[in-house]
């Protein structure tokens, strides 16, 4: 099994979970909560990557492409 570049679970690293809540539209607050779990779970049903509220691989490569690119389509 390959292993995720950043999953993210706990408030240990507060700018990238910042960064998430930007994305998702989340409070801004550094803490990987309730709120921003279903959040990150709605972003991951729409781009239909795997619906865990955890952001791995799939979920970071999809929020990065959206942050350098926008939305395609």
């Amino acid at each position: 099994m390959e292993k995720p570049l950043c999953s993210i679970k706990s408030t240990r690293d507060k700018k990238a979970i910042r960064y998430i809540q930007w994305r998702t539209g989340s409070a801004i607050d550094g803490i990987y909560g309730s709120e921003t779990i279903r959040l990150v779970k709605q972003y991951q049903r729409s781009n239909k990557l795997v619906i865990d509220g955890i952001v791995g691989n799939g979920t970071w490569q999809s929020l990065l492409f959206l942050t350098l690119f926008g939305r395609l389509f």
